[in-house]
């Protein structure tokens, strides 16, 4: 009954006079059908099809009972509600449809930092896939702090999602400049060739800016501040990043010693016995076996195997080109990566081969670092 109210259309009414029989009596007799009719007090109540409601005024007139409207419900009720209000439900929908898209990406990025530039932070966020209008899903908040925390300006990077709104929360590393004598004036200079990347004074004033150029020795932050005060000198702290250059080059020759069969060669006995091997004739120091036949002694439980056993010796082969080339790499890589220090972040790696006449390859590998520099001497 529920189900057939819903889809028909329905309408709750009452019949009020002193006889709803003559119009209940009408109802039967022109074919429409009343549902959990009622007597009340007042007449009576029911329910009809939303369909026969126009009838039932024409049928009531000259009854003596008039007919009010208690509740109309159903499928065209609702069609009609959305015709009158087309206009309302559509721009609903689209306004719900944009809030759900707008809640899978991200609005806002608020930077808390200090002294990294906050465009250079959402530069590096930007890298990272964190951008206004981002996907929420294109990054994880673990990663994008993990990668922040790969510069060596940045001691700890908080980074949290909330809604449509990122925090990244910067703390900066504190100042790597060697100490002399604490309690001496003292100023920091360039303790190689580098290019300044970034330079903050914490105290002292900067005698150099972001881009320049710089040799070992070069005064990077002063502690004499006596154009301000006659006379006043500090100590000098800040952190300076500069863009360093290690070079590394090793040789790898056409002709290397590898072991060879000599050409000599015996037959050798191996007996396996609760899994350990027992060899016996094998005259030489370096060898290589190959496989000849094997044997089960099931009555005593012994595998004897027979091998050809042929001598090793260290002996020069010539190698090809590439195999030299990627000999000389791997030995540049090694020498290189020794050379880096520590906390050095990585800017660009760049390799270059060449064949020498004696037919060796040369590798030569650049590595272009960031890196924090500076030594402190007393004035």
């Amino acid at each position: 009954m529920k189900v057939w109210k819903f889809f028909s259309g329905y309408v709750n009414i009452s019949i009020m006079g002193k006889y709803p029989e003559r119009l209940i009596n009408r109802c039967f007799e022109g074919g429409i059908a009343l549902y959990g009719l009622e007597r009340r007090d007042w007449g009576a109540s029911a329910v009809i099809r939303a369909r026969d409601f126009k009838r039932l005024r024409a049928l009531s007139r000259g009854s003596g009972n008039r007919i009010r409207i208690l509740e109309k419900r159903g499928i065209p009720r609702l069609k009609a509600f959305v015709r009158r209000n087309a206009v309302f439900i559509a721009a609903l929908g689209i306004f719900i449809a944009a809030a759900l898209s707008a809640s899978t990406r991200l609005w806002f990025v608020r930077i808390e930092t200090v002294s990294i530039p906050e465009a250079e932070v959402r530069e590096m966020l930007r890298a990272l896939s964190v951008y206004v209008g981002a996907p929420k899903d294109a990054f994880t908040t673990s990663g994008v702090a993990h990668s922040l925390d790969l510069d060596p300006r940045i001691a700890n990077a908080r980074v949290k999602l909330e809604g449509v709104t990122l925090y990244a929360d910067i703390s900066e590393t504190v100042g790597t400049i060697p100490e002399g004598a604490e309690d001496h004036p003292a100023s920091i200079y360039a303790d190689k060739d580098c290019v300044i990347r970034f330079i903050s004074a914490a105290r002292g004033h900067a005698a150099v800016r972001e881009g320049q150029a710089v040799k070992a020795g070069d005064l990077l932050i002063t502690g004499d501040l006596s154009e301000l005060k006659e006379g006043l000198l500090v100590r000098a702290d800040g952190l300076i990043l500069g863009e360093t250059v290690y070079t590394a080059k090793a040789t790898a020759p056409l002709t290397v010693e590898k072991s060879q069969r000599s050409g000599s060669s015996v037959a050798a006995v191996g007996i396996s016995v609760f899994g350990r091997v027992f060899f016996f004739g094998l005259p030489y120091d370096e060898y290589e076996l190959e496989l000849v036949k094997t044997g089960r002694l099931s009555p005593v439980g012994l595998t004897v195997t027979e091998y050809r056993v042929y001598e090793l010796k260290t002996m020069p082969v010539t190698d090809t080109a590439s195999a030299a080339e990627k000999r000389a790499r791997l030995k540049a890589q090694e020498k290189v990566f020794e050379l880096l220090p520590r906390g050095a972040r990585i800017l660009a790696v760049s390799t270059e081969c060449y064949v020498n006449e004696d037919g060796s390859v040369t590798a030569v590998i650049c590595v272009t670092v960031i890196e924090p520099i500076g030594v402190r001497r007393d004035i």
